[in-house]
């Protein structure tokens, strides 16, 4: 409904910008790069993994605030969201191995 793109940048910021007036804002600085980011509308939560480290942040968009951060057994690859039965699955390639993690905030 409304439109925006987010994106996170190689320093650690999560930008929000709307299309309509041509603004961007600053949700969210971690410490370290985004490596990537998967949307869920249905709660508008972030599901954001990084560069150096092994951990799986869940990022509120409404309040812009980091609502869980779980840590991985080994560095993720990639992640991927299932709406269906509201799962993270985040790729290890270096075990190899799909962990799952679920979004307490729905």
């Amino acid at each position: 409904v409304e439109r925006k793109i987010i994106a996170g940048t190689e320093s650690g910021k999560i930008l929000v910008s709307n299309l309509d007036s041509g603004s961007f804002t600053v949700a969210a600085a971690f410490k370290e790069p985004i490596r990537k980011m998967v949307f869920n509308p249905l709660v508008n939560h972030l599901y954001v993994i990084f560069s150096e480290s092994r951990h799986l942040a869940i990022f509120d968009l409404q309040t812009k605030k980091v609502r869980e951060v779980e840590k991985c057994s080994s560095d993720i690859a990639d992640i991927m969201f299932d709406d269906l039965h509201n799962k993270i699955y985040a790729l290890i390639p270096s075990i190899p191995a799909i962990e799952a993690y679920l979004d307490m905030g729905r």
